[in-house]
């Protein structure tokens, strides 16, 4: 296997190989110890049954062979047949065997002196048949031997039942013992996995949590704060590249606002020359025009000067791009602003016949004079470009608590519900379209929320059973 086949230590796959092996290892290890435990366990029980088994086989054993030895032993003591001796030694055989089978268990000390008396006791009684006259009183009392012999025996067959019985509880013990210390190891490795999972978690998270906040800055056009992350390298590359977007995104906003102040600036010079050419036709100032040429040159007029409502529109919309919408607040009269604006709409409004309804009490307020200007007059626009000929407009201006509320509604088609965030995004047309011979470029209401973020208000459609009811709130000082 090569080493550069290896995860880098400082990579997603890295850490998530490390936290797996600091996850195993401890369960690797427990498991072994669990299973040498338990094979010890297991080996010490068979040996302590093994030995309790040879114990109380041999022990049985021993006490049968002594029953039918004394049975045969007796037996040729009073009828002197060889082969009732004969019989005699091959039940001796298998007493004496059974009795050599408890040398190889180990076994208390009175156990192990038993043994020998017995061994000693069953000499005698064989030496004593040999050379002792069988039928006489010297023979019996010889014979009476078995009785304590099989008192001794029986002393082992129950000392093997009590080993056995001692070894069974001991393998218990041993078995509760080795699932006890599985369950102290358990509880020891559940804290160590938990940190690890919550070191892995941490170093990981983290720098999602950094990238999860880079991409909402980017969202919401902040361009200005670089991109960091700290973590493992694979993410540290995802906010380097995620840091390029951004310059790159960057520049181009630059490239971008940039054009758009220069196509601006180079399109205001014509359009002034037009509109003041249109104007002198308009007044006759170079001669009087039939009643159809008046008509056109009021058409041109009026459309110049509309053209010229865009261009600086698309200068307001380039200043706010670049981000340089800091509010120059002061304190002025709202009432004379919005009589200003009126006067400046009031061709647009006389044109289609509107009806305008103006709520507005005296009201000092505190905002960027020209830029609240710019919104009012951007949703003014719209209201008269949406009404239908004969239609109504109103505006209502007011305090809300401690917030300066705007209104103003038309009786167009209104914004559709699935619309009505759209629409402030910059060249967005809506489904409907305008009742005006000029057609809008789309960003005036981008505008309007752009100076109404930059004071720290905002800007929305409200319900309206008819028509489109767009609604300013601009905070105010208390």
């Amino acid at each position: 296997m090569k080493f550069s086949n290896l995860p880098r230590i400082n990579s997603l796959p890295g850490l998530a190989f490390i936290a797996l092996l600091l996850a195993v290892l401890p369960l690797v290890v427990a498991l072994l110890t669990s299973t040498l435990y338990v094979n010890r366990l297991n080996q010490q029980g068979q040996e302590a049954i093994h030995q309790a088994t040879i114990l109380a086989n041999a022990s049985q054993t021993m006490s049968d062979s002594l029953i039918a030895m004394e049975r045969s032993a007796r037996q040729y003591n009073v009828l002197l047949d060889k082969e009732l001796f004969n019989v005699y030694l091959e039940h001796r055989a298998t007493f004496n065997e059974a009795l050599r089978q408890l040398v190889g268990v180990p076994m208390e000390a009175n156990v192990v002196t038993l043994q020998q008396q017995i061994q000693v006791a069953e000499e005698q009684i064989y030496e004593g048949l040999q050379t002792v006259l069988l039928g006489t009183e010297e023979s019996a009392e010889l014979l009476a031997g078995f009785d304590a012999i099989n008192v001794r025996v029986k002393t082992i067959r129950d000392e093997a039942a009590e080993l056995k019985s001692r070894a069974v509880a001991q393998l218990q013990q041993s078995a509760q013992r080795a699932k006890s210390l599985m369950s102290w190891q358990l509880a020891g490795l559940l804290p160590i996995l938990l940190f690890v999972v919550y070191m892995f978690a941490a170093r990981v998270l983290k720098p999602i949590r950094q990238l999860d906040a880079a991409i909402r800055r980017l969202g919401r056009g902040e361009l200005d704060s670089p991109v960091q992350v700290v973590g493992p390298h694979d993410l540290q590359e995802l906010g380097l590249s995620l840091d390029w977007m951004r310059q790159r995104i960057n520049e181009l906003e630059g490239q971008k606002n940039r054009f758009l102040q220069h196509m601006s600036h180079e399109l205001k010079t014509p359009l002034t020359s037009l509109r003041e050419g249109s104007q002198l036709l308009s007044e006759g100032t170079l001669g009087e025009l039939g009643e159809d040429q008046q008509e056109v040159a009021e058409l041109l007029k009026h459309n110049v000067i509309r053209l010229q409502q865009q261009i600086e529109n698309l200068l307001r919309f380039s200043v706010a791009q670049s981000h340089n919408v800091a509010p120059n607040n002061s304190v002025f009269p709202m009432d004379e602003l919005l009589e200003e604006v009126l006067r400046d709409q009031q061709l647009a409004l006389q044109n289609k016949s509107l009806q305008l309804t103006v709520e507005a009490a005296p009201l000092m307020v505190t905002a960027d004079r020209e830029k609240l200007r710019t919104v009012i007059d951007n949703l003014l626009s719209n209201a008269v470009k949406y009404s239908p000929q004969g239609g109504r407009v109103s505006v209502a201006m007011g305090l809300r608590g401690q917030q300066l509320e705007i209104e103003v509604q038309d009786s167009g088609p209104g914004i559709p519900e699935n619309e009505r965030e759209k629409v402030f995004e910059a060249f967005y047309q809506g489904s409907i379209p305008a009742r005006s011979a000029v057609k809008g470029s789309g960003i005036g209401l981008s505008v309007c929320r752009a100076y109404v973020q930059s004071q720290g208000g905002e800007i929305l459609v409200a319900p309206s059973s008819q028509g489109a009811r767009l609604c300013v709130l601009i905070p105010q000082p208390q």
